[in-house]
This record gives structure tokens, C-alpha cells and sequence, in this order.
């Protein structure tokens, strides 16, 4: 779905780097190259997003999608050198969840990074290499047995070529075209606003 996933005009700059619907599941996945202070209420802030987003009575309760917030981070988020954190919301003592169908889950870039290309055996570190490797010799070497991520590999070089082309949507185009349309209305709004004053 598109990446503008704010519930009214109040939400300003709610835009994910990736969202997927299906008839069950929303997805966010959000790549953080570093962390900071807001970081987390942002990303909690797009999972409140999707998850109120079909719910238009009290009885939509029952049939809200599940919600998956998958962070791709370039830091370690819990500092306990794992590669991947699953959380949920869970009673703090018990450790028992609220099944809520929020779930969160940190991929650590970092541990990766330091596992290094000679270790890596499993699929799921394997295709995430790709964010902390620039060597070309050695991802197509990782990847000489899985055709999908080498055509993947492939496509990110066309990709990277000339990104903003080939996005979803010309960003830079339609700020071009929101700063014309706001200065137009605004000088359309001050010729009246003149107008009156002549007539008065």
C-alpha cells in the first residue's frame, strides 16, 4: 500500500519507508541507520496507525488485522548482540502477552556485521548481508546458489543507478507541485484579500 499512512490531516510526515496490506496483516518495515531519542514513538506511532485503521465501530474490535513493525536497524537495539528481537506488549511481571496483535520485530544489523560472510549459514542472514556488505565479489559468492537474490542483486545496481526514477512515486516532482499549488493559493487568497480592501 502506499507509504502515507496517517489517520487525518493532523498527522503530519506519517510516511513509512514500506507498508504491506494483505486481508490479515499489515506490515511497516522501516530501516533505522541510527538511533535517537524519538525513534520508538515514531515507529509505535505507524503501528497505531494500522492498527486503528479499519476500525470504524466498537464492533470492528473483533476483526482488526494483526500488525507487524519490522525494524531493520544498523544498531543493536536491546544491546544484548542477538540478531533478531521479537516483543510484544506482555504483563511486565508474568511475562504473560496481552494479545493484542502488535508485534515488533528488531533485525540487528550490527550482529551481522560482526558475524562476518565466512559464518553466515542461515537464509534470512544471508539475504540481509546485502545491507552491511558493498563488496560485489562477495555477495555474488554469499549468493551463487540463490537465484532470487542474485537477480536482487542485480536489480538493486539498476536501482541505485538512479533511485529516485524508479520510485513508486516522483517525490521530488510532487514538493515541486505542493509548493507551487501553496504559493498559488496563497496569491490567490492575498488577490482577494486586496480586492476587498479596493472595494471597501
Amino acid at each position: 500500500m502506499h507509504p502515507q499512512i496517517a489517520l487525518n490531516d493532523k498527522n503530519i510526515n506519517y510516511e513509512a519507508d514500506l507498508v504491506y496490506e494483505n486481508d490479515k496483516i499489515y506490515i511497516s518495515l522501516e530501516i533505522n541507520y541510527s538511533d535517537y531519542k524519538s525513534l520508538s514513538k515514531k515507529n509505535f506511532s505507524y503501528v497505531c496507525c494500522l492498527y486503528l485503521r479499519d476500525l470504524v465501530s466498537n464492533s470492528d474490535y473483533k476483526d482488526l488485522k494483526e500488525v507487524y513493525s519490522i525494524n531493520i536497524d544498523g544498531f543493536d537495539y536491546f544491546g544484548k548482540n542477538k540478531f533478531i528481537y521479537e516483543s510484544e506488549m506482555i504483563e511486565k511481571d508474568l511475562f504473560i502477552s496481552r494479545n493484542l496483535g502488535v508485534h515488533y520485530i528488531d533485525i540487528n544489523l550490527k550482529y551481522l556485521k560482526k558475524l562476518g560472510y565466512n559464518n553466515i549459514t542461515d537464509e534470512l542472514e544471508k539475504s540481509l548481508y546485502i545491507f552491511v556488505c558493498n563488496n560485489k565479489n562477495i555477495l555474488y559468492k554469499l549468493y551463487e546458489e540463490g537465484s532470487f537474490m542474485r537477480e536482487f542483486l542485480k536489480e538493486a545496481e539498476k536501482l541505485s543507478s538512479d533511485l529516485d526514477e524508479l520510485l513508486y512515486y516522483d517525490k521530488k516532482k510532487l514538493d515541486q507541485e505542493m509548493v507551487y499549488n501553496n504559493g498559488k493559493d496563497d496569491g490567490i487568497e492575498q488577490g482577494i484579500e486586496q480586492g476587498k480592501k479596493v472595494i471597501a
